[in-house]
């Protein structure tokens, strides 16, 4: 039909309606096609959509504004599922924390190898007769043969917090991971405790092209992150555990090493972790010699 304005509009209602002029100027145009029982009723609507587009852009903005700079490298304790944070350990020298690490035996703590000066294990416990108690660690494990970056810290006396079997099938895990350790933030370069990274394992990231770009080995590391990605371990994280669920049982997948080859930042572009199962034989050969001196005592 053809409007008093001369313009097309094509309207239709089931009941009384006022249809605006399409050829009428956009800021004297009421809502077309809407219904409203008078011109300024629907003159209202249309301010009324005009502010609702505004609103919607600036909360757009405020979003952006925090996927961009807010901090999520920590995953959210309300999120996250139960972990055994009770398990994981720091490891300190005379002047604080060096490292982290997680207990695998009552007196056993992987972590890294190039962890150096270890006086002390602080184990987390959640059991209340143990409260965060302090361990001497009286011997360091290192890997026979081997330049990977995983060693085994000797505690004087056991813990009675429960230790964390380690990932021992070879083929990679996919989903959902979380690296945990007592390193810095890498924004804000804090140490605030215990830190927890929700992560992604995709494979191992760590085959022919890639373990030339990324500086990692091939059979017996792993990389997590790219550049700019900010969600990474960093100093004081090392020697920590990258865990999986597998059903109702938590496993270590990885022992966090060092930032990958091309970093641009120490902390934010990516990490490499060795293999839980390149190690878990020699882990569990350790843990019987260990059995085996304290029964010749």
């Amino acid at each position: 039909m053809v409007d008093g304005f001369g313009g097309v509009v094509s309207c239709k209602m089931d009941d009384a309606a006022f249809c605006c002029s399409a050829n009428m100027p956009e800021e004297q145009r009421c809502c077309l096609c809407r219904r409203f029982r008078s011109e300024s009723a629907g003159c209202k609507l249309q301010r009324q959509d005009k502010l609702n587009r505004a609103l919607g852009a600036a909360v757009g903005l405020i979003l952006l504004w925090v996927v961009l700079f807010v901090p999520r490298n920590v995953c959210a304790e309300e999120t996250r599922p139960a972990l055994p944070t009770g398990s994981v350990v720091a490891l300190l020298g005379e002047r604080g924390v060096l490292c982290s690490g997680t207990l695998v035996a009552p007196r056993l703590v992987l972590s890294a190898r190039h962890c150096h000066g270890v006086k002390y294990a602080l184990i987390a416990a959640t059991i209340a007769s143990e409260p965060r108690r302090l361990h001497s660690v009286v011997r360091k494990l290192k890997l026979p043969h081997s330049i990977l970056d995983v060693a085994l810290f000797v505690l004087k006396k056991p813990s009675i917090q429960a230790p964390l079997p380690l990932y021992s099938r070879g083929k990679a895990p996919r989903g959902q991971a979380y690296a945990m350790g007592y390193g810095r933030d890498g924004l804000t370069g804090k140490v605030e405790g215990l830190k927890v990274l929700s992560l992604t394992i995709d494979g191992w990231n760590c085959e022919a092209e890639k373990a030339l770009h990324y500086g990692c080995g091939p059979d017996s590391e792993f990389v997590i992150g790219r550049n700019m990605q900010d969600v990474d371990t960093c100093s004081g994280d090392s020697g920590g555990p990258v865990l999986v669920r597998s059903g109702d049982v938590w496993e270590v997948v990885g022992v966090t090493s060092r930032s990958v080859a091309k970093a641009v930042r120490v902390c934010g572009d990516g990490g490499i972790y060795v293999r839980a199962d390149v190690v878990s034989v020699w882990v569990e050969r350790m843990k019987q010699r260990l059995a085996r001196e304290e029964n010749e005592r």
